[in-house]
C-alpha cells in the first residue's frame, strides 16, 4: 500500500496533522512537496528523518492535542538542530479531519496525474519483482502483458492494460522501463515511438529477435 493510500485509510477514522516541506534553501534531506502525516499513534511518510523530523513530530502532536501554532515554521539545519545539512527548510503544518478526506484524495489525484509514466512489459517473475520495486515511487506504472490471467490477484499499482498498447500511442511518456516479453506483439515498437528513455530487462533467450525494437528515439 502506498503512503498516500495509508494516509487516506487512516484519515477516514482519525485526525492528523500533515507536515509538508513547503520550500527550502541549500542542502536539505527532502525536496519541496515531501510530507508526513502525523496521527496520535502513528506516522505515515517522512520528511527526511533526523532531528528535523523529530521536532516536526513533536510540533504536529502538540497541535493534535489542541495547541495553536503558525501555518509554517522555519528550521535551520545546523548545529542548533543537531543536523549537518547546512540548509534551511520551511515546513507547513495542516490539521486534517475525516471530513477533509475527499479534499485530500483529490489533492493526491492531481499530484498523481503529474507523475512520470513507466511502462512495464511482461508479468513474469522479473516483471513481478520490478512492479514491487516501483510501487512506493512517485511514478504511474502501466503493467502490460497479453496473458491477462498471469497478473496477480492483488496489484501494487493500477491502472494496467493487459495486452493493449494503444493507450501509449495516444500520449507522450516520460522515462520508462520496458520489458518486452514477446516482440511479435509489437508492444516494444509501439512504445519506443513515444518514450523518452527505455531499457530492457531479460535474459539472452528473451532478447533474441527483439533488439531491433529498442533504439534511441
Amino acid at each position: 500500500m502506498t503512503p498516500e493510500a495509508q494516509l487516506l485509510q487512516r484519515l477516514a477514522v482519525c485526525e492528523a496533522v500533515l507536515v509538508t516541506v513547503q520550500s527550502h534553501r541549500g542542502s536539505v534531506p527532502r525536496e519541496a512537496g515531501a510530507w508526513m502525516a502525523v496521527f496520535a499513534d502513528d506516522v505515515v511518510g517522512t520528511i527526511g528523518g533526523g532531528h528535523l523530523e523529530w521536532q516536526a513530530l513533536a510540533e504536529a502532536r502538540s497541535r493534535l492535542a489542541g495547541e495553536p501554532g503558525p501555518a509554517s515554521l522555519r528550521y535551520a539545519l545546523g548545529a542548533s538542530l543537531g543536523q549537518c545539512c547546512g540548509g534551511e527548510v520551511w515546513l507547513q503544518f495542516e490539521r486534517l479531519r475525516p471530513a477533509d478526506l475527499a479534499t485530500v484524495r483529490e489533492r493526491f489525484e492531481q499530484q498523481r496525474r503529474a507523475w512520470a509514466r513507466v511502462a512495464l512489459f511482461g508479468a513474469g517473475h522479473v516483471g513481478r519483482a520490478l512492479v514491487q520495486v516501483l510501487a512506493p515511487l512517485p511514478v504511474l506504472v502501466h503493467w502490460i502483458d497479453s496473458r491477462e490471467a498471469i497478473f496477480p490477484a492483488t496489484l501494487a499499482q493500477d491502472p494496467y492494460y493487459p495486452g493493449d498498447a494503444d493507450h501509449f500511442r495516444a500520449q507522450p511518456l516520460g522515462p520508462g522501463l520496458l520489458r518486452d516479453k514477446d516482440a511479435s506483439c509489437g508492444y516494444g515498437a509501439a512504445l519506443c515511438r513515444t518514450a523518452a528513455f527505455h531499457g530492457y530487462a531479460g535474459g539472452k533467450y528473451n532478447q533474441r529477435g527483439t533488439t531491433g525494437s529498442f533504439h534511441s528515439p
